[in-house]
């Protein structure tokens, strides 16, 4: 691209447009020109930045955790923070399209750009009232999840309802003589109530999170094998579905660990479910409980084919997943309980021959 080209490029860009004629011109005759062919990647999240770049031409997009967030065109620019800290790129970067890309790097910043403490104040202004502009978005969607975590509260009616005609079929069946009915339907009353608790405890979490209310996180003695056989005989109509046996191999001696069962089951069921999805039919995924002595350690073992070697660096950090409608949340919440909220350990391990082992561990056991 010409020179001439390149400078009407930069004076329409907020980012540039203050600096002087001179200055742009210099840069447009010294800086590279990058050109990338479709699919080609300009930088990849986590790799060391030294540059940012202005499309002069074509299409790229932007993504953080596998997922796109931006896609720029002709007089935008990207990896701006580059030149001013040094620390790796917080995204990836990669062609739509043929692209023509001019790389100003720190050394060039410092060379040409510096000199102009007007113009370079108006870029420091630009790149504030962005990142002020990413906040204030941030800040809309806090709002509207808190919204929508309100209004779900009344999609929970539905479900006491059921609650209702539940116990209601009970007492039918109970008065009638059927008693193994009876006992069916206190189950499946029992199960439904559970599941309504459990989401207004979600519901309530989610809140006053946004609300930033100090509430205390309330533990109990928990007995972790009798929480596993529960997760195990909820999914284990799905397991029979997808045509997997679910194992349970527990430490009968087990103590009672300090814990919040609620939370745990949503490791649990995050894992198991992961499992579930990645396990061949007539394949096993096995539930089981160590007392390690100070802690106790709970793996979800499958004989899927595992994580791939290019994920496994972003595990328990990043959204990874490889559903094609999964989020990769699921892991990250994981985390969040055992670590954050537990002091506990989350890992995964797989060797040579042997079968996928998300594991957790949790301070208690025998000492």
């Amino acid at each position: 691209m010409g020179v001439e080209e390149k400078l009407a490029l930069l004076r329409g860009m907020d980012l540039l447009g203050g600096f002087s004629e001179d200055t742009l011109r210099l840069l447009c005759e010294q800086c590279n020109e990058v050109y990338l062919n479709e699919g080609d990647w300009l930088f990849r999240e986590g790799a060391p930045g030294e540059a940012m770049y202005l499309v002069l031409d074509g299409r790229v997009v932007v993504s953080k955790g596998g997922r796109q967030i931006a896609e720029l065109g002709a007089g935008q620019s990207l990896g701006e923070m580059a030149l001013i800290e040094d620390k790796p790129r917080a995204a990836s970067v990669r062609a739509a399209s043929e692209v023509l890309l001019m790389e100003l790097t720190r050394l060039e910043f410092d060379r040409y750009l510096v000199g102009e403490p007007a113009a370079l104040r108006a870029l420091m202004e630009t790149l504030s009232a962005r990142i002020r502009g990413d906040l204030e978005a941030l800040a809309g969607d806090i709002t509207r999840m808190a919204v929508l975590a309100h209004d779900m509260r009344h999609c929970l009616t539905p479900l006491a309802q059921v609650e209702d005609y539940l116990a209601d079929e009970a007492r039918r069946r109970r008065e009638a003589g059927d008693g193994a009915g009876a006992a069916a339907a206190r189950a499946q009353q029992a199960r439904v109530g559970a599941a309504i608790d459990e989401i207004t405890t979600l519901i309530d979490q989610s809140l006053g999170r946004v609300r930033k209310l100090r509430l205390g996180y309330p533990t109990e003695a928990t007995d972790l094998a009798g929480l596993l056989r529960q997760v195990a005989e909820e999914l284990a109509g799905e397991a029979r579905r997808r045509g997997v046996e679910v194992a349970l191999e527990l430490d009968g001696g087990a103590p009672p660990v300090p814990c919040n069962p609620l939370d745990i089951r949503r490791v649990l069921r995050n894992l198991l479910d992961n499992a579930l999805e990645a396990s061949p039919p007539g394949g096993r995924v096995t539930l089981s409980l160590l007392d390690l002595g100070g802690r106790l350690e709970v793996g979800v073992s499958d004989q899927g084919p595992g994580v791939a070697a290019a994920l496994r660096d972003r595990l328990f950090r990043q959204p990874v997943t490889s559903k094609a409608e999964g989020s990769g949340l699921g892991l990250l919440s994981a985390r969040e309980i055992v670590e954050d909220l537990h002091g506990g350990r989350l890992g995964y391990h797989r060797g040579p021959g042997e079968a996928t082992r998300f594991y957790f561990q949790l301070p208690g056991g025998r000492p």
